[in-house]
């Protein structure tokens, strides 16, 4: 797929680094029985095929994958038919997920630096409320000025950093209420 053209719709300029998507994949531990994932930005199914392939009970697992992109959507619904695609904005997550759904992991990869911060800071409350206790939000970015925005909202998060080009780095916040 060519990245560059699609920039200012995806905010992806290549595929995302293996080790990368091998380490949000690491966060990801399905226990027996139902699960729910939510996934934003899902792209072409670069996190969303590591993430499925760990479900031991694949027919337990509800999986949402946000994708603004229809070609990108349309790749997704053809290769991964297991999974809800929704071609909406991340932001428009709670519209589109039932309310009863208790969410175990939300994996954003969306591009945050895009977007005001007011509107990043609702979406990470919003995300928080929804996890089950001890559930994961994952958040993939490549903007430093994020990093304040989530120490502040995410309590107890851990900060990983890639350096590649661009670089990128990760967030995990584990959910307790």
């Amino acid at each position: 797929m060519n990245y560059l053209p699609k920039l200012f719709k995806t905010g992806a300029i290549r595929e995302t680094p293996r080790r990368i998507i091998a380490r949000i994949a690491d966060e990801v531990s399905f226990s027996p029985g139902p699960a729910t994932v939510v996934e934003l930005g899902a792209g072409l199914g670069e996190i969303t095929k590591p993430v499925i392939n760990k479900a031991k009970d694949k027919d337990k697992l509800s999986y949402f994958a946000f994708e603004i992109d229809e070609e990108s959507c349309q790749h997704l619904r053809r290769h991964f038919p297991q999974v809800q695609v929704i071609s909406e904005s991340a932001f428009e997550f709670e519209e589109n997920i039932p309310a009863s759904a208790d969410i175990d992991y939300f994996i954003s990869s969306i591009p945050l630096s895009f977007y005001k911060k007011e509107m990043i800071e609702d979406f990470l409350e919003k995300a928080k409320a929804r996890l089950k206790p001890d559930g994961k939000l994952i958040v993939l970015f490549s903007a430093l000025w994020l990093i304040p925005i989530f120490k502040k909202h995410l309590p107890g998060m851990k900060l990983e950093s890639f350096f590649t080009f661009p670089p990128y780095f990760v967030v995990v916040y584990k959910h307790r209420r």
